[in-house]
Order: structure tokens, then C-alpha cells, then sequence
């Protein structure tokens, strides 16, 4: 009789354990989703330091605004082609347009006002040694994939992972108690040595 009870009981938890599978599950998918979110993507172009003068970052989605600047008022626009997203800037009645991939770390331009010219961004920030946040704060803050020292440069170069925007890890860091002297970091021009 032991053996009946044992089996009904055994049965009954089996059974109960089968009904509730179903309803942790979305729980469990919530936890992971929220985990791993996506970092909020700026939506307007915006002005920002790199390499010693100023840049306009390019919205990685399309949209249409007017910047103020010390180089004036910029008009910028992006919108998406079947596949192509075509950025267009406007100063001083001169247009300029860039095309980038729908999606990539190389859909991420800015546009340089001095020079006239678009340019992509690294996935990384120059961070100046000295004053402000502790550079281990700043790798946490931006959940820096890797950083690199030169100590005897005065800089760390810290690397970003593929889905937050540089522009966006900027933005994090100015929001620090001390925020570190932090500016974007631009591919240079590919360059055939003879």
C-alpha cells in the first residue's frame, strides 16, 4: 500500500510540475530579454568633440532636423532606400550626401563641417588620463569590451561593444558624477604607401 501511495503522490507532483512548466517560461524570457536590451539609440543628430574640433553625428534612423553650430545652422536629413540609408547634410546652401548600409557599425557616420566631408566613427572613445571618473568606471559605465593604456600618451583608448552606439557611450559618460574628458573616435583616411 506504501508503494501505491508513494506512485499517486509521485504522479500527482509530475503533474503538477508539468502545469506549472509553462508558466515560468515567460517569466525566464522577460528576465533574458531585459538583460540583454538594446541601449537606447539617440534619435536626432547631434554635436560632438573628436580629435580636436567638432563633428555632427549622423541619427542611425531616418529623420529630418536643423542643428545649431559654430559653423551655423546645419540642415540634416537621413532616410532609407530599399537597401541604403542616404544621409544628406546642408551648409551654407551646399548639400552634401552619404550613403551607408541599413545596419552595421559602418552605418555610424558623422559629418565634419571643416572639412566638408563625411566620416565613419570607431567603435571606441579617447578618454584623457587625469581628472574625472576612474577609467575602471568609465569600462563599466559603457561596458567596455577592452581598454587600452598609454599611460605615457596621457589617453586610454576604450572599446565598445558592437551594439552600443559611440555616440550613446558619449552621452552615458557625461551623466557621470565626473564625468572624464571623453571624445569620438574617426576612421582615417585609407591611406597606399609606395
Amino acid at each position: 500500500m506504501m508503494a501505491t501511495a508513494t506512485g499517486d503522490g509521485a504522479q500527482t507532483c509530475c503533474a503538477r510540475r508539468q502545469a506549472n512548466r509553462g508558466t515560468h517560461l515567460p517569466w525566464l524570457l522577460m528576465l533574458f530579454a531585459a538583460a540583454h536590451a538594446q541601449p537606447p539609440v539617440f534619435q536626432e543628430p547631434r554635436i560632438a568633440p573628436t580629435q580636436g574640433r567638432d563633428v555632427l553625428v549622423l541619427a542611425p534612423a531616418p529623420g529630418a532636423t536643423l542643428v545649431d553650430s559654430a559653423f551655423g545652422a546645419l540642415a540634416a536629413r537621413t532616410y532609407d532606400t530599399s537597401s541604403r540609408r542616404v544621409h544628406e547634410v546642408t551648409v551654407d546652401g551646399a548639400t552634401y550626401r552619404a550613403s551607408t548600409p541599413l545596419q552595421d557599425s559602418a552605418s555610424r557616420i558623422a559629418f565634419d563641417p571643416s572639412r566638408g566631408s563625411f566620416v565613419e566613427l570607431l567603435p571606441s572613445l579617447r578618454i584623457e588620463l587625469g581628472p574625472g571618473a576612474p577609467l575602471q568606471t568609465v569600462a563599466e559605465v559603457v561596458d567596455a569590451v577592452r581598454v587600452t593604456r598609454f599611460d605615457s600618451l596621457g589617453f586610454a583608448i576604450v572599446e565598445l561593444p558592437d551594439d552600443l552606439h559611440p555616440a550613446d557611450a558619449l552621452a552615458r559618460l557625461t551623466e557621470l558624477p565626473e564625468p572624464p574628458a571623453a571624445t569620438l573616435r574617426l576612421r582615417g583616411p585609407d591611406l597606399e604607401w609606395r
